[in-house]
C-alpha cells in the first residue's frame, strides 16, 4: 500500500509540476526542492538514525503526518491555469475501446529510439545508485562504522550537497541536465572503483560513502529536470509514466540480484560499489546516446520533443 501510494503520488507530482513552473526556471525550482529535502536529510541522520531502531514507530508516524500536512498545504495553495481541451478521441466500439489506447500509448512510448534512450539511460542512472544505497549500513557495520557514525555520515554528505544544490540548479538551467547527466556518471564510475579497491576500514569506507552521495546528490540534483526538458510538453504524465514502468520492472529485479550476488561473494560489501560503477558505465553509454540525438534534434537551441 506504501509503495503504491507513493509511486502515484509521485507521478502526479512530477506532471503538476510540468504544468505550473516555469521551465526556464525548472532547474532552480527543483535545485531548491532538493534543498528541503536535504534539510530533512541532515536532521533525520543526525540526530535521529542512532534511535531508529528503538523508536521506529514514533518516527514513522511523525514523518507521516509531516508529509500529509506538506502535501495538502501543496494541493490547497498551488492553482494550475487555463489549458486548451486536449483533441476528440476517435470513436472505438466493444473491445477497441479497451484495446487501442493501450496500443497508441505503447506505440507513441516505445517505439521511439530517442524516448527508449531516454527510459535506459536515467533507469541506469537511478539503478547504479541502488547498490551501494540498499547495503551501505551493513557494509558500515561490516568495518566497524557505529549507525550513529554512519547517521552522521549521511548528514555530513547532505550537508554537501545542500550547498551545491542551487548552483547545480543554474547549471542544469543553463548547460542541460543531460550534460550533468553523463559527467556525474563518469565521477560515479571512479568514486566506485575507489570504494571497490578500498573501502575496508572505517575511514576508506567513510572517504567512499560520503564521495558516493555526495555524486549521487549531484546526480539527482541535476537531472531532476531532463524529463521537463526533454519528454513533449503536453503529454509529460504519459511518458513519465512509461519512464515509471521501466524503472518499477528494474527495480523489481535488483534488490534481489543484490542479495543473491552479495550472498555469492561471501558479503564482501566492496562488490556493491563494482556492481554501482558498471550499471554507471552502461549509463553514461546510454546518455550519450541521447545527446546525440538532442543536438539532431536542435539541440540547445531549436530542440522539440519528437511525437
Amino acid at each position: 500500500t506504501f509503495e503504491i501510494a507513493t509511486i502515484t503520488v509521485n507521478s502526479l507530482f512530477g506532471a503538476l509540476i510540468n504544468d505550473v513552473v516555469p521551465q526556464v526556471i525548472i532547474g532552480r525550482f527543483f535545485a531548491l526542492f532538493r534543498a528541503v529535502s536535504l534539510i530533512a536529510g541532515i536532521i533525520f541522520n543526525f540526530w535521529l538514525m542512532g534511535k531508529a531502531e528503538t523508536h521506529y514507530f514514533e518516527i514513522f508516524v511523525g514523518l507521516g503526518l509531516l508529509y500529509g500536512v506538506g502535501f495538502a498545504l501543496m494541493c490547497f495553495k498551488v492553482k494550475e491555469g487555463d489549458y486548451p481541451p486536449p483533441p476528440p478521441e476517435p470513436a472505438s466500439i466493444g473491445r477497441a475501446k479497451l484495446i487501442t489506447p493501450v496500443m497508441t500509448y505503447l506505440r507513441e512510448c516505445y517505439t521511439n529510439p530517442f524516448y527508449l534512450g531516454f527510459f535506459v539511460a536515467t533507469t541506469l542512472g537511478m539503478l547504479a545508485l541502488g547498490p551501494v544505497n540498499t547495503f551501505s549500513v551493513f557494509h558500515a557495520r561490516s568495518v566497524g562504522l557505529s549507525d550513529d557514525l554512519y547517521g552522521k555520515s549521511l548528514a555530513l554528505s547532505y550537508a554537501i550537497s545542500l550547498v551545491l544544490s542551487y548552483p547545480l540548479g543554474v547549471l542544469a538551467d543553463r548547460f542541460h541536465p543531460l550534460r550533468i547527466g553523463i559527467l556525474a556518471m563518469i565521477f560515479y564510475v571512479a568514486i566506485s572503483a575507489y570504494g571497490f579497491l578500498f573501502a575496508t576500514t572505517q575511514t576508506t569506507f567513510f572517504i567512499a560513502f560520503v564521495l558516493h552521495t555526495v555524486v549521487a546528490g549531484i546526480y539527482l540534483t541535476g537531472t531532476a529536470s531532463i524529463g521537463q526538458r526533454l519528454l513533449p510538453m503536453a503529454k509529460f504524465a504519459q511518458f513519465g509514466s512509461a519512464a515509471g514502468i521501466v524503472g518499477a520492472f528494474c527495480y523489481m529485479i535488483l534488490p534481489p540480484a543484490l542479495g543473491v550476488f552479495i550472498q555469492s561473494m561471501n558479503h564482501d560489501y566492496r562488490y556493491v560499489f563494482l556492481l554501482g560503477g558498471l550499471i554507471a558505465g552502461m549509463s553514461v553509454v546510454g546518455y550519450v546516446f541521447v545527446f546525440s540525438r538532442y543536438k539532431k534534434l536542435g539541440g540547445d537551441q531549436a530542440y522539440v520533443a519528437p511525437e
